[in-house]
């Protein structure tokens, strides 16, 4: 009984940092999604934004934190407010970003693809769901990266659909982190369940 008191006491214990960086994460994904209906241009004042405020709280942070100005945390939040600053001024760095995230989702879906089809080769019976998982959203994530990036010259989707995905995914993420804070054992009992009854 005190054991089950005491971990019941401990999983109420939520770290509100957490729960503020989270709805952070989740506002930006709502603006992302915003911004791919409104323009371009609100995707470069975005990042320029997030480059300065989190400029701003690493330098504040670490010199409330530490009691001195010059550290390694105060150094980056110089970088990353001069990063701020170039998209601000330049509004160039969006299209790098988008492209960089068009090239991880189709090579990462290249990946998860050939995973899954060597563990349907290399045992069909033990890896047919987890294999198939793998096959289908690997190949939906290199269909959408390839859709993101070719023609090279102009691709189908554009770099503007770049950013719908990544404000969906963060929303999702998002809503899955707070799920996971304010309710830690609801998967982890689905689980247990599942393993008393094969057992």
């Amino acid at each position: 009984m005190s054991n089950s008191k005491k971990s019941s006491t401990s999983t109420r214990k939520i770290s509100w940092w957490s729960v503020l960086a989270i709805v952070l994460i989740m506002v930006i994904g709502i603006l992302f999604i915003v911004a791919y209906a409104v323009g371009q241009n609100i995707i470069d004042y975005l990042i320029g934004s997030i480059c300065l405020i989190g400029a701003v709280g690493l330098v504040v942070f670490s010199t409330i934190k530490t009691g001195k100005l010059l550290t390694a945390s105060s150094v980056g939040g110089v970088l990353l407010l001069s990063v701020g600053i170039f998209e601000f001024v330049t509004g160039g760095l969006s299209g790098t970003v988008s492209t960089i995230i068009a090239w991880f989702t189709f090579l990462m879906g290249i990946i998860l693809f050939v995973i899954g089809v060597v563990m349907l080769i290399l045992n069909p019976r033990k890896n047919l769901f987890s294999g198939l998982v793998e096959i289908v959203s690997g190949a939906v994530m290199a269909t959408l990266g390839g859709l993101m990036l070719f023609p090279l010259n102009k691709p189908v989707l554009g770099s503007q659909f770049v950013w719908l995905i990544a404000g969906i995914v963060l929303v999702l993420l998002s809503i899955l982190l707070i799920v996971n804070i304010f309710f830690p054992n609801l998967f982890s009992t689905k689980v247990a369940k599942r393993t008393k009854v094969e057992e």
